[in-house]
């Protein structure tokens, strides 16, 4: 769709054309009910960190930690003999930790303190049973997992609005690995032209799913609902989560699907015997899913098959950015892509969330962690509003704080294009009426490659409208943050 012919044109942006501007056009917004998707939860309920034990950011930032106190955190000795002696309810062995050994490696902090923040700070810890039990070739030591997670919920009832059990890591990769086959390989063997679908990190997948299905899935979650029936009379109000798993390649694709349709044969968990996976997880988690229009395209997949039938409460992503993040250039597109598809089917927090992993990681373009604060902190727990519209290559994104006369707080992001970064680029934010018409606008430049810059548009206020115009210095990701005076 071109439109050439007329030097302005007004994008609204519940429709979605592909345009391409000429220099004399400009991008234009219009802020109100009919086109911003007003999403249901704040920014903060939308997304998450790792390992942190400081709750400086709960609320503002994000509202979720996955692995809170720190890598790898879980019951790491085999006994505490101050603690008192516990009868294991499966084989009837002796179990000795309390709250104490719930801690990373490096011993501190401890459960004790942990809970008790997370509770009175309202947010989501995300903890992983690998760090209580490992996969290994021994049965499934469900005593160990069932007073883990019985005596934090005993001591804290309300830790069942807070805590997610999930029940595993990558574990279609060598991150999951009972046999040891993968920690044991050389590096040359571990590249990746040696992953292949018939031994997908030294694995016959069929047996994987088998093992991860029966062997350690289900008495996981027998020990937890054991756990969550004695505790609240209810076996499944403790909350879990399906093991993460990274569904942009085949063998994850397969691997998600099968265990999804799968039944429990009952051979670790008798009381599990024939019912389906489906049907008793909460959660389904996946890894590193905004990247790309493909990847998103699958997410779209699991919220209509597992979602919108019930399945599940939620598909969460529990990790992206990683490694091969750039810093802010990857928050802001990916945040803006996630967000595309999360007001596309109006989802709320519980139905979907994201937690960055590797943002904090001094990149040349300077730590993602700037570009998750800013916007973070930008918007101060305030609703969020809506709007994306495709421009040739790229996209132009808008989250506002209001549609009416409540309006105070805009930004703009500009993604990853070139086909919007001509010289000047001008933008139209067509306001409410009875918004406030004294505006405040910064703007910041990123780039992979350099830390970003920031720079003061130039702006007027007539008609009800702000016209921007500006110079783009490279195609990367720009933000525009906007704020009524």
């Amino acid at each position: 769709m071109k439109l050439a012919q007329t030097p302005l044109f007004i994008l609204t942006l519940l429709v979605l054309p592909v345009l391409t501007l000429k220099a004399e056009e400009s991008i234009t917004f219009s802020i109100s009910p009919d086109t911003l998707t007003d999403l249901p939860s704040r920014w903060a309920d939308y997304f998450g960190t790792h390992y942190t034990s400081s709750t400086e950011d709960a609320g503002t930032v994000w509202n979720t930690v996955r692995s809170f106190g720190g890598p790898h955190i879980g019951i790491s000795i085999d006994a505490n003999e101050n603690a008192p002696v516990r009868t294991g309810p499966f084989t009837g062995k002796e179990i000795q930790f309390d709250l104490s050994d719930f801690h990373p490696p490096r011993g501190q902090p401890t459960a004790e303190t942990l809970v008790p923040d997370l509770i009175e700070k309202n947010f989501t810890a995300i903890y992983l049973t690998t760090s209580i039990v490992r996969p290994s070739h021994e049965p499934f030591d469900k005593d160990r997992l069932y007073w883990a997670v019985r005596m934090i919920h005993e001591k804290h009832p309300s830790a069942s609005e807070h805590i997610v059990w999930q029940i595993g890591n990558e574990v279609v990769s060598g991150h999951f690995d009972p046999k040891g086959v993968w920690k044991k390989r050389s590096r040359e063997d571990r590249q990746p032209n040696q992953i292949k679908e018939d031994n997908f990190f030294g694995y016959d997948l069929a047996w994987k799913e088998d093992y991860y299905i029966n062997d350690y899935l289900a008495p996981a979650l027998e020990a937890i609902q054991r756990a969550s029936n004695d505790v609240y009379n209810d076996p499944k109000r403790i909350q879990t989560a399906l093991g993460s798993m990274n569904p942009y390649n085949k063998p994850n694709l397969v691997f998600l699907k099968n265990v999804m349709n799968a039944e429990f044969d009952g051979r670790q968990a008798p009381t599990l015997q024939g019912k389906k996976i489906a049907d008793q997880i909460d959660y389904l988690t996946v890894h590193y899913m905004t990247g790309a229009p493909r990847s998103i395209s699958t997410l779209q997949g699991y919220y209509e098959d597992y979602i919108t039938t019930g399945k599940v409460k939620g598909v969460w992503i529990t990790e992206d950015h990683g490694k091969g993040g750039r810093g802010p250039v990857t928050i802001l597109d990916r945040s803006m892509r996630y967000l595309s598809w999360v007001a596309s089917n109006t989802m709320n927090a519980t139905q979907t969330r994201l937690c960055w992993w590797g943002e904090n990681d001094r990149d040349p373009g300077g730590p993602g962690r700037e570009a998750a604060t800013l916007m973070g902190e930008f918007f101060q727990g305030s609703d969020i509003h809506f709007g994306h519209v495709p421009i040739g290559d790229g996209s132009a994104y808008l989250v506002s704080d209001g549609v009416d006369h409540k309006l105070t707080r805009m930004v703009v992001v500009l993604s990853n294009s070139r086909e919007i970064s001509h010289d000047p680029l001008k933008l139209d934010m067509a306001l409410p009426s009875q918004a406030p018409t004294d505006w405040t606008i910064r703007g910041i430049q990123y780039s992979s490659t350099e830390p970003g810059k920031e720079f003061e548009p130039a702006s007027t206020v007539s008609d009800q409208t702000i016209h921007i115009e500006m110079q783009r210095e490279n195609p990367e990701p720009l933000i525009l943050l906007i704020e009524a005076k």
